[in-house]
């Protein structure tokens, strides 16, 4: 009986790490495609210009005179930055991710003093000092941005993969649904470090997370779990009434997916654990 209830949760956990895995290469995308690395360094380096000068220019300004500093040809190894505030920028951002902080404090230095308005010559060693608190700030909202994504697309991909919790677990349950295919790709999963294809990292340009994101929708395909797969009438009945049990189940599925890949993982090694220690020892030699 424990054995069969092993194989039930490990079924489940798998279904809901490979779609975290999905959500996982949907947010390397995200953060390819809008530059959320960058944009957050731009928006740090343009509240130092605003603290370190005079302070009576708009955000938007100052967000123009960050990306000149992004600009600088000890920093923008990747791209040159227009300068300028303009709805192209302020969506894309710059290329430019991360500086080294000795670098980018004299890039700040200088932008502040070639700023028209700048009452006094900046404190240098107060520029630097700045930009040392800066970077733990910048990487928690980084992290938080992150974050807030990973919700966004959890709900996003369980909506759209139609994946009902309490019928996901009924199904395996009921054995209306075999858990073995499930448990191979748990196997699978955890031999390989839960990469499914390519590889699933967090590099900036998002390929590696974006390449592990299709595997493993290729892996759920081959189960039965199709994007889009039943179609509007899995939360629309023929009296064009909607379905709230689905609707319930598939939020339910999208709050369990926002704990991430990474949780999903351990909790994966950890069932998987319990059945090394169900499984009988190996007969000895005699």
């Amino acid at each position: 009986m424990l054995s069969y209830v092993l194989g039930v949760l490990i079924a489940f956990v798998t279904v809901i790490l490979l779609l975290s895995i999905v959500v996982m290469g949907a947010v390397q995308a995200t953060q390819a495609v809008l530059r959320l690395r960058s944009r957050n360094l731009q928006q740090g380096v343009a509240a130092l210009l605003k603290k370190h000068s005079a302070g009576n220019r708009t955000d938007g300004e100052y967000r123009g005179e960050a990306a000149q500093v992004l600009n600088s040809p000890n920093l923008a190894v990747l791209e040159q930055v227009r300068r300028g505030d303009t709805l192209i920028r302020r969506f894309l951002g710059p290329r430019v991710s991360w500086a080294d902080p000795a670098e980018l404090a004299d890039a700040v230095v200088q932008t502040v003093t070639q700023l028209s308005n700048a009452a006094v010559a900046p404190n240098a060693a107060a520029v630097h000092e700045d930009v040392k608190r800066m970077e733990p700030a910048l990487s928690k909202r980084f992290q938080l941005m992150i974050r807030l994504w990973t919700i966004f697309w959890s709900f996003g991909i369980a909506v759209l993969f139609q994946v009902s919790t309490p019928d996901l677990l009924s199904s395996f349950a009921g054995r209306t649904r075999p858990t073995a295919p499930y448990v191979s790709a748990a196997g699978h999963l955890l031999g390989t470090g839960g990469k499914v294809g390519p590889g699933v990292g967090t590099d900036d340009g998002g390929h590696e997370g974006t390449a592990g994101g299709k595997a493993a929708e290729q892996q759920l395909d081959a189960f039965g779990i199709r994007f889009w797969g039943q179609g509007s009438s899995y939360y629309i009945d023929r009296d064009r009434k909607l379905r709230w049990a689905a609707v319930i189940g598939v939020l339910m599925t999208g709050i369990l997916m926002s704990f991430g890949a990474p949780f999903w993982f351990k909790q994966l090694q950890f069932l998987a654990s319990l059945r090394d220690l169900k499984a009988p020892p190996p007969a000895t030699a005699k």
